[in-house]
């Protein structure tokens, strides 16, 4: 429990990068259906989604890094099965308002069983920072001078479980980790997360 709150306090102590929230099934919602998903990746965060047709969603999130961060994205699936394997492919774009924006793509699996359903995915992220007077010091989890302006692109790796107790609900438990060049080794632990996830 201790690593988990440092890891947390020092998550949260990192510059605004892409958000760490990310898909949790490559299965889609249909059409006129809605999912939230609320949790900690290990920033409290916020997803409101919608299936658009049988194939595509449309989602919001919020997420409570150093300095908020909004985005936008999509999913599309190109396999989809209610049991079994399905592969989709996601992107998006986000912002804090002021320092930090990009966008962000990949893919995601999974396999549902049931009422367990596991998954992974890659994503990467590239990111455009923008320094003010209140970013002149380093980040403490990915070795970032935020004294400057630059564009940087990463890695984020994520494995889950999810576990529906019933149609429209379940529980989301995943671990994270980043792959970038310079990141220090704080940056290179697996982020732990849980998420409740309501599909109405």
């Amino acid at each position: 429990m201790e690593k988990l709150i440092i890891v947390v306090l020092l998550f949260c102590g990192a510059c605004s990068l892409a958000p760490v929230v990310s898909e949790k099934t490559a299965r889609t919602l249909g059409d006129g259906n809605w999912e939230t998903n609320i949790g900690m990746s290990p920033a409290a965060n916020v997803t409101v989604g919608r299936g658009f047709g049988d194939s595509l969603d449309l989602h919001f999130s919020y997420e409570s890094q150093m300095v908020p961060i909004i985005d936008i994205g999509a999913k599309y699936a190109l396999v989809q099965n209610k049991e079994g394997f399905s592969l989709s492919f996601f992107g998006g774009a986000f912002t804090d308002g002021g320092s930090s924006s990009g966008y962000y793509a990949g893919p995601v699996v999974s396999m549902k069983k049931n009422w367990i359903e596991f998954y992974g995915l890659a994503k990467y992220n590239n990111v455009t920072w923008k320094a003010d007077a209140s970013t002149n010091d380093d980040d403490s989890v990915f070795n970032f001078n935020l004294s400057i302006d630059q564009t940087f692109d990463y890695w984020l790796a994520v494995a889950g479980v999810n576990f529906w107790f019933n149609e429209g609900f379940g529980l989301n438990i995943n671990g994270k980790r980043f792959f970038i060049d310079d990141a220090s080794e704080d940056g290179e632990r697996v982020i732990p997360s849980l998420h409740l996830l309501f599909r109405y």
